[in-house]
């Protein structure tokens, strides 16, 4: 019973978030200790990933570090690390990044956004996660920043193929409002081979205008050697009676969200 009331606590604050207007703009500082929503959600017996004592392209003295280790045999070689969002698609405003490749084979870590619905183009379901496609040279050794522009850099769908690419504005015409199931950064492929890659990423930034006039702007420096804690277990999802009472609490508050998640991992 405790339970059923955090979670009712949860969805009556999440609600409450919903209906006020502010901007929630913030620099956040993630550590093994406090995450701040961010998990570890995948990884492979040839890769690890952790935030380390690397300095980043600020003030910071940290980074987050993925290792990628040489593969032949098919395998892949992946880690991405991610965060629930709580947005749809057609919310996201600004995207960005910084990153640091030590690796001379031009492999560096990008964002992911993963998707699930329908959307208000139809009833077709779409399944799958827009990858960003960077276009700039890798220089190894050296900091370099990331600022997706919305209406010129490509992304490809793990949904449509690499083959298709668009911006991230035309995704959004395309998909219309489809909610957002995680937000992901990471490097590699759960197939085909790999060379030993070593990259760091830092300072992820995400803005998305929500549709109750709520203004997310946050950017997550990650700072303080250890782990992320793994991806929250399926215990943590409320049973079908306790979904039946967070749903009643949020149409009376006057807010429904419905939320199926679903992970492809592929990063080029």
């Amino acid at each position: 019973m405790i339970g059923i009331v955090q979670k009712l606590s949860i969805g009556l604050a999440l609600s409450l978030l919903l209906v006020v207007t502010p901007v929630l703009a913030a620099d956040v500082v993630v550590t093994p200790t406090a995450p701040q929503g961010w998990f570890a959600k995948q990884g492979n017996v040839n890769a690890t990933a952790s935030i380390v004592d690397v300095a980043d392209n600020h003030s910071g003295t940290g980074s987050f570090e993925f290792n990628l280790q040489d593969v032949s045999d098919n395998s892949g070689s992946i880690f991405q690390i991610a965060r629930i969002p709580a947005i749809r698609l057609d919310q996201v405003t600004e995207v960005g990044w910084e990153f640091r490749s030590d690796s001379t084979n031009s492999r560096y870590p990008v964002v992911k956004i993963e998707y699930y619905g329908s959307g208000s183009n139809g009833n077709i379901i779409h399944s799958g996660s827009l990858v960003y496609l960077f276009s700039g040279t890798v220089t190894p050794g050296a900091w370099q920043t990331v600022s997706v522009d919305l209406d010129h850099d490509l992304w490809w769908s793990t949904e449509f193929g690499p083959g298709v690419t668009h911006t991230l504005s035309e995704w959004q015409n395309q998909l219309g409002d489809i909610p957002v199931n995680y937000f992901f950064a990471g490097i590699g492929s759960t197939s085909g081979n790999a060379s030993a890659t070593t990259c760091h990423i830092d300072y992820i930034h995400l803005k998305a205008d929500r549709a109750s006039g709520t203004v997310v702007d946050t950017t997550w420096d990650f700072e303080h050697s250890g782990d992320l804690p793994p991806e929250p277990p399926d215990s943590s999802i409320p049973t079908l009676s306790e979904w039946g009472l967070i749903i009643m609490v949020l149409l009376l508050s006057g807010v429904a969200v419905l939320r199926i998640r679903e992970s492809n991992s592929d990063f080029v």
